[in-house]
């Protein structure tokens, strides 16, 4: 897990439910592995085209996602089902 420095750092900016709540993310999400960064990019291409006029959706760039309506959460479970796992 990459929190943005070292632990003694970590231990004196950050309380102990953030802490917490990190590990709690990281449990269910896992890091951000390839196909985390996989969705955030098809969002990412999908906000560039519509801000430039375009009329993309987030299926266009991830094909083969399930409905065309998708949440992180659906699309993590998506490919935990289909490719084992958030990384």
């Amino acid at each position: 897990m990459t929190l943005g420095g070292t632990v003694q750092e970590l231990k004196q900016r950050m309380t102990y439910r953030e802490a917490l709540q990190w590990f709690a993310y990281r449990a269910k999400h896992g890091g951000v592995g390839a196909s985390r960064v996989t969705y955030l990019l098809g969002c990412l291409a999908t906000m560039t085209n519509n801000a430039a006029g375009g009329k993309a959706e987030l299926h266009d760039f991830l094909p083969g996602l399930p409905g065309r309506e998708v949440n992180a959460d659906q699309f993590m479970d998506y490919i935990s089902a289909h490719w084992g796992g958030n990384g």
